[in-house]
């Protein structure tokens, strides 16, 4: 029986839809405001996006700051980036549990 997750979820959509839209990124005109385009991540970008970061935080958390694997760490997120999304990922496919807090702001004019 082969176990599954959400990091395999990701890994399989991947794998069968490289070049697939996962997610749109507005490009927001600064002076305007407004959007004036999105940037497109693919399935395969995604989850290219997860290993470096797992791996870039596997490096800290271990080898720089010695927290050994199985630990629990904290992590807050404002919940609104493409970032704060993929580090989630990444934790979730290393030996580390996450307790994350996302924090979504309210857009001004709701």
């Amino acid at each position: 029986m082969n176990l599954r997750n959400h990091f395999t979820n990701v890994e399989e959509t991947a794998s069968r839809h490289t070049s697939r839209v996962a997610f749109k990124i507005p490009q927001v005109n600064k002076e305007t405001n407004e959007i004036d385009s999105c940037h497109d991540i693919t399935c395969s970008q995604y989850l290219l996006d997860i290993e470096r970061f797992a791996a870039y935080w596997y490096h800290v958390l271990s080898d720089v700051a010695g927290i050994p694997q199985r630990s629990v760490i904290a992590l807050c997120f404002e919940g609104e980036k493409y970032v704060d999304f993929y580090t989630c990922m990444a934790f979730s496919g290393q030996d580390i549990s996450l307790k994350s807090s996302l924090y979504f702001r309210m857009h001004p004019t709701i």
